[in-house]
């Protein structure tokens, strides 16, 4: 996402999925070390809104794709870190 949402109902679902982020960041980081973690990468970077629910389709299509390849390229071995959730720009 380019740039925070701008109407009521998707700024108030952005700042619930914020909230959430920081809350499953926090978990893990407390728990890295006791269980292994296989964090699989979001979409990204995000080409359409997350709360355009028209593109649902295109969005599962394209998770389920990115995720294939993110198990077949092993990365269920792999210890994955929390920080991997955190909110970044391009």
């Amino acid at each position: 996402m380019k740039e925070p949402p701008k109407k009521a109902i998707a700024r108030a679902l952005h700042a619930i999925t914020l909230l959430i982020e920081w809350q499953l960041i926090r978990d893990l980081e407390r728990l890295t070390g006791e269980i292994h973690i296989s964090i699989v990468p979001t979409l990204c970077p995000l080409d359409v809104s997350p709360y355009d629910f028209s593109a649902s389709h295109y969005l599962i299509q394209r998770a389920a794709d990115s995720t294939r390849k993110w198990v077949d390229g092993g990365g269920l071995s792999r210890q994955s870190s929390p920080q991997e959730l955190q909110a970044h720009s391009h």
